[in-house]
């Protein structure tokens, strides 16, 4: 069994992935309050990523976040994946 990394996710799931673009104001405050309110945690797991979003900033930065059902990757930081974000990005 192997790991998928956030870097290795998208040639792993090339064929694979879908796309979803969030313009609704509701919906990314939503998933902005989710990400902030995220416990942090100091474990090295690095998760066996299921989940990427590319967020896009309006200064044209991107920030990324990988995730799988136990550990989220954000901003260089690692925190716990919470049931609210889960069910958030499988809508």
């Amino acid at each position: 069994m192997f790991q998928i990394s956030c870097e290795k996710f998208d040639t792993y799931y090339a064929d694979k992935w879908r796309s979803k673009t969030i313009n609704d104001k509701a919906r990314l405050d939503t998933l902005n309050n989710l990400l902030e309110s995220l416990r942090k945690t100091d474990n090295a797991y690095e998760p066996d990523v299921r989940v990427k979003l590319l967020l896009t900033n309006t200064d044209g930065g991107i920030d990324t976040v990988c995730l799988d059902d136990k550990i989220t990757r954000y901003k260089n930081a690692s925190y716990e994946t919470s049931v609210e974000l889960a069910n958030f990005v499988q809508q």
